[in-house]
């Protein structure tokens, strides 16, 4: 009932289209997935373990959470294999729409004068559609898990290839005979998994803070400041990554721009475009070398958009409205 409840949420803050809730409730379900699955089993599963010792002897409360914490990953290889057993089982066999389809099927049998085409058009505009910001999360949630007790349980990796080796061959399935394109009224041009992508650092995060408290407990405090630079490192490193990528999720780089009936050397100049101009698909601070291009017009209003970004950014942000033209009908030409 989360997914519902977000997305109820959703539009209540005011999102309209669809792939914007979907989007909107992948990254918070991760959020809570990741929370009420993971840190919460994770954290309850040494307390009844060590209560008892506790209370008998204190002083042994840093060897016991060394100790009885890295056995919860036991409870997470058989999660992550049962949740790939039952995302495949439930996309091949559908048991929900199967049972209409047969209750369909035994409807139709006293419905002579329902034609082929007609029983087609039934089964396709009741073919099968995935709120996919439901979805993801629960593979980032896999993937994290994976990576969190990979260090602890190696045995838990091949568990997870075979869950996830399951799971895409049941969503190929689906997707290929069961899941109608005109139905999928949620498409954002692949934002979803690149956004799982950047979740799974999660997991990541999750690992080093852990390591540095295993290494803490046990003594090893060479180790432990290791793992601090690393995972300044990885930091630094998701930053830099999101910084140079983030646009470019809902925007392609030139170099991958090539118009409809596009001649060779359209493509050459395009190529050669990019080679000397880094564009940005919006104002960013991202380097001293970006520039706004903007096509030119003859009416003169590129000029003056040049003049205002000048005077309102200065020297910072540098625009040029070269090598193409817009004419009258907003056909962009190379030059």
């Amino acid at each position: 009932v989360v997914p519902i409840i977000f997305r109820w949420l959703c539009r209540m803050k005011g999102l309209i289209k669809h792939s914007d809730v979907e989007v909107n409730v992948q990254q918070w379900y991760y959020i809570f997935t990741f929370i009420h699955i993971f840190i919460v089993v994770t954290v309850s599963s040494g307390i009844s373990a060590i209560t008892k010792q506790v209370v008998i002897n204190p002083v042994t409360i840093p060897n016991l959470l060394a100790s009885n914490f890295p056995k919860c990953s036991n409870f997470f290889c058989a999660f992550i294999i049962i949740r790939g057993l039952s995302y495949c089982r439930g996309n091949l066999l559908q048991p929900g729409r199967l049972s209409l389809l047969v209750l369909e099927k035994t409807y139709n049998l006293f419905r002579s004068r329902d034609t082929p085409r007609a029983k087609y058009a039934f089964i396709t505009t009741k073919s099968l559609t995935y709120n996919w910001g439901s979805v993801y999360p629960m593979f980032s949630l896999l993937a994290s898990i994976a990576i969190v007790y990979c260090v602890i349980q190696p045995i838990i990796l091949f568990i997870s290839y075979i869950a996830f080796a399951l799971i895409l061959v049941s969503f190929k399935y689906t997707l290929k005979f069961q899941v109608s394109k005109k139905s999928n009224i949620g498409e954002t041009m692949g934002t979803f998994y690149p956004r799982a992508l950047f979740q799974i650092y999660g997991g990541v995060y999750c690992l080093e803070l852990f390591m540095i408290g295993l290494f803490i407990l046990s003594k090893c405090y060479r180790l432990s400041v290791l793992m601090v630079f690393v995972l300044i490192f990885s930091i630094v490193a998701h930053v830099k990554i999101n910084a140079h990528f983030k646009s470019l999720l809902l925007n392609i780089p030139l170099s991958k721009y090539t118009p409809d009936n596009a001649s060779p050397e359209t493509t050459t100049q395009c190529s050669f475009l990019e080679k000397q101009y880094k564009f940005v698909s919006k104002m960013q601070r991202s380097g001293t070398h970006d520039i706004i291009w903007i096509p030119k017009d003859k009416y003169g209003m590129s000029d003056l958009e040049i003049k205002r970004l000048n005077l309102k950014f200065g020297e910072r942000v540098r625009a040029s409205n070269s090598h193409c033209i817009m004419d009258q009908w907003g056909n962009i030409h190379l030059v």
